[in-house]
C-alpha cells in the first residue's frame, strides 16, 4: 500500500477535517461534550491558515494497491513555529480507525519529521491526552518524550517532545 500526501483540499473534503477532528476529539477526552464549540469554523480555520506558509494541512491518501480507487486514510495539521525556538508544533496526526495498527501511523510520523526538519526546525511538540494511551504509545515508540503538563486543559494531558 502506497501512500500519498496532498494539502488538503477545504471545498472538496473539509467535511473529512470535521469528521476526523470529531473522532480525535472522542479518543482524547472519552466524550463528545464541547466538540461542537472546539469545530466551530475549523474548514474556515484552515483556509484561513493556508495562507499562511507556516501552517501545514495534509490529508494522507492510500491507493492500497488500486491507484485509481484511493482511500483517505488520515490527516496531519501543523505549523513550523511554536513558543519555543526551532520548535514545530503538531495540531493533529489522525490515522482513520480501520487504519490502526498498520504502517499508516509510523509513515505519517517519517513524513511529518521530515517537513517540519526541512522548515528549519530542530524539534516538534505535541499535546496528548494521557487517557489516550493507543497514541502515547505510538509517541514513544517513534522518538517522543513526555515534556510536561499541558495547563490549557481540565483533563490531564501532557506536552510530548521529540527531537527531529
Amino acid at each position: 500500500m502506497a501512500l500519498y500526501f496532498k494539502p488538503i483540499d477545504v471545498d472538496q473534503d473539509g467535511h473529512y477535517c470535521t469528521q476526523f477532528r470529531r473522532d480525535s476529539y472522542f479518543c482524547s477526552f472519552g466524550h463528545y461534550q464541547g466538540v461542537e464549540e472546539s469545530l466551530h469554523n475549523y474548514p474556515e480555520r484552515i483556509l484561513t491558515r493556508q495562507q499562511d506558509k507556516r501552517w501545514h494541512f495534509w490529508h494522507v491518501w492510500s491507493d492500497e494497491g488500486a491507484k485509481s480507487d484511493c482511500t483517505l486514510v488520515g490527516q496531519l495539521d501543523f505549523r513550523d513555529f511554536s513558543d519555543y525556538p526551532e520548535t514545530g508544533y503538531v495540531h493533529l496526526m489522525y490515522v482513520a480507525p480501520e487504519h490502526r495498527s498498520t504502517q499508516v501511523a509510523a509513515e505519517m510520523e517519517a513524513f511529518l519529521k521530515a517537513q517540519l526538519k526541512s522548515c528549519g526546525c530542530r524539534y516538534a511538540i505535541l499535546s496528548v491526552a494521557q487517557r489516550n494511551l493507543r497514541a502515547i504509545r505510538h509517541y514513544q515508540k517513534h522518538g517522543w518524550q513526555c515534556w510536561k503538563a499541558n495547563p490549557k486543559h481540565t483533563e490531564p494531558f501532557d506536552f510530548f517532545r521529540c527531537e527531529l
